[in-house]
């Protein structure tokens, strides 16, 4: 009888559940509400959720006591799809995607080839707008997650194109940004023509930033630089082959700030 009862109880409070998916809030408030870990992994195994389930996540959960039976219920249980893309960790402790962005123009500067009689080069940059990424990542927080997930390379269910050649991070390079207040953009050098270093075209070798990959596992990796990044601007720049019979060149990098701590 004792048990109808709890069972009873345990509907009835939470007929609220019954229309949604349990996540970690979810769980939280079934563990405030004094349910006993039994009910709440009961709860778990017979409900459809999608649980952050992140190192960080677990530590936090464990720090509130709940239990180690209802964590490794919610880890076994969760259908959360993992998205492709890159992410990062935000001032406020949350994980954001940085979504690709488009270079907003391109520019040479013939007047420096023309006053020095060819002699110098004419330098080309790519540029974007704003001086400063909407992005913002402390100083101390300069780990970066990428996720490939192969259920989603597919074209028409992938809106982040660039991941479905991409295998690895190893299809990216890092990149230093030139930043410039007073035109509000920011951007860097393409290319190079003329004067005695002949033509050529890329991104050049001092932009460029060493980074350090360790692969977590399911088509996660984590991303840092070999040396920590001062405060500035920067970008993921895809490296691999694109996809053909479309404008894929107009969206090629992944921004971010770095802001002191």
């Amino acid at each position: 009888m004792k048990v109808f009862f709890l069972i009873s109880l345990f509907l009835l409070s939470f007929q609220t559940f019954s229309q949604e998916k349990l996540n970690n809030d979810s769980v939280i408030e079934l563990y405030a509400m004094d349910f006993d870990e039994e009910i709440i992994v009961a709860k778990i195994n017979n409900s459809y959720g999608e649980y952050n389930t992140s190192i960080d996540s677990i530590k936090k959960l464990r720090e509130i006591g709940i239990p180690a039976k209802v964590i490794a219920a919610m880890i076994n249980n969760s259908t959360e799809t993992i998205k492709t893309g890159i992410f990062y960790k935000t001032p406020e402790g949350e994980m954001m995607e940085i979504d690709p962005l488009s270079f907003t123009g391109r520019r040479t500067n013939h007047l420096t080839a023309a006053v020095t009689y060819g002699i110098a080069s004419n330098n080309s940059y790519a540029y974007l707008q704003n001086s400063s990424s909407s992005n913002k990542i402390k100083k101390l927080d300069q780990v970066f997650e990428f996720y490939f997930n192969e259920n989603q390379r597919d074209e028409n269910s992938n809106s982040n194109y660039l991941f479905m050649n991409a295998r690895s991070p190893k299809d990216f390079i890092l990149v230093k940004l030139f930043s410039d207040g007073r035109k509000n953009h920011r951007g860097i050098k393409v290319g190079e023509h003329g004067g005695f270093s002949g033509s050529q075209t890329g991104i050049d070798s001092e932009d460029i930033i060493e980074v350090a990959v360790s692969e977590e596992k399911n088509g996660r990796y984590r991303v840092r630089a070999m040396k920590p990044l001062k405060p500035g601007e920067y970008c993921f720049i895809y490296q691999g082959t694109l996809p053909v019979d479309r404008n894929y060149v107009a969206r090629t990098i992944y921004d971010f700030s770095i802001i002191p701590d």
